[in-house]
């Protein structure tokens, strides 16, 4: 549906289950976005944002998501843009994501390459794949990743719509 006035400014969904609508990642996502999410020390910076819509299709948009990473005791600086996109159903509990399309760029220290970092696979740390309980109450998502265990928790933007 289109958002109203109201709707823009309260920042709730017109109609439907609480999930629907356009969720910002709080620090919480977007360190296990990452990959950092066990790194209390790792910077993060930009965005990342959950779509849900009612016709059961969802899709994060990654917006200079970035983090300065410590492996094998080498800094690096990790930046992650583009979308991953695809169905999604829930129930009472949980949501069962199913990604289907990937266009993600990742960047370490200034080298580029795309990447296909859901489709098919079962990444471990990105929660983004497989059965992830949730809970949503007011403006506040919180979901368990499927594959780590870890909860992330999102914050419903107001009338904000990305790639669409």
């Amino acid at each position: 549906g289109t958002a109203t006035t109201s709707t823009a400014r309260t920042g709730r969904a017109p109609s439907g289950p609480c999930y629907v609508g356009d969720w910002l990642g709080t620090e919480s996502a977007m360190r296990t976005m990452l990959g950092v999410a066990s790194q209390p020390a790792a910077n993060v910076s930009g965005a990342v944002v959950l779509t849900l819509l009612d016709d059961g299709t969802f899709a994060y948009a990654f917006e200079d998501l970035a983090s300065d990473v410590n492996s094998r005791g080498e800094r690096s600086q990790l930046v992650l843009n583009g979308t991953v996109a695809g169905t999604y159903t829930a129930g009472p509990a949980a949501f069962v994501i199913n990604p289907t399309e990937s266009d993600i760029t990742v960047t370490v220290d200034g080298r580029s390459q795309k990447a296909d970092i859901s489709v098919g696979s079962n990444n471990k740390g990105n929660g983004a794949t497989g059965e992830s309980p949730y809970t949503c109450r007011g403006d506040t998502l919180s979901l368990t990743g499927s594959n780590d265990g870890k909860v992330t928790t999102w914050e419903r933007i107001g009338g904000l719509t990305i790639g669409r």
